[in-house]
């Protein structure tokens, strides 16, 4: 499982509730934080965190650079330990997921099926360098988790997604429950 930080973010809790659920049924799953932090903000029950440098940039020559260097780690990774599946929150874990499946091809010719998920609308503009990216890993993913029918309609629309592809898992809160309280 690959996500950029373990700061407080919905997706951030979503890869920490997930990953703590699979450890509790037995599954082994390795956790890879692309921003490095000695003490993570939310709970992984493990005892390894592979991460892979400390600080995230806005130089988008060297997040090109980066996205690359990640994404050659996770092959490695992947060949070290032979994922049955990998799985990545956020753009830029999406994206460096995607960079390490199509590196896998040539060099491995065996990879491991990918997931990539989204928890927002955010719209990168089109003259962005990140927006082929963004539509790139949506097209290369074997499939895209999302938390509303709204973002499935908006990866479909505005990044080419395919809608065969997505899966919306809504929020896990119990609507009632909470409009009871506010009555």
């Amino acid at each position: 499982m690959i996500t950029d930080s373990l700061r407080k973010g919905g997706a951030e809790k979503s890869f920490s509730l997930l990953f703590n659920g699979l450890v509790n049924k037995g599954i082994n799953v390795t956790p890879c934080i692309l921003e490095n932090f000695t003490d993570p903000i939310l709970p992984l029950d493990t005892k390894e965190i592979v991460s892979f440098r400390s600080r995230f940039t806005k130089n988008r020559f060297l997040k090109l650079f980066r996205i690359v260097s990640d994404a050659v780690r996770i092959c490695m990774l992947q060949r070290k330990h032979e994922y049955a599946l990998m799985l990545a929150f956020q753009h830029r874990s999406n994206i460096t997921l995607v960079v390490a499946k199509l590196i896998s091809k040539f060099s491995q010719k065996k990879t491991a099926p990918i997931i990539v998920s989204t928890r927002t609308c955010i719209r990168h503009r089109k003259i962005s360098f990140l927006f082929p990216l963004i539509c790139m890993s949506y097209k290369c993913a074997d499939a895209i988790t999302v938390n509303a029918h709204e973002i499935k309609d908006n990866l479909i629309e505005y990044y080419g997604a395919s809608p065969s592809k997505i899966i919306v898992i809504p929020n896990g809160y119990n609507k009632e429950s909470i409009l009871s309280k506010g009555a």
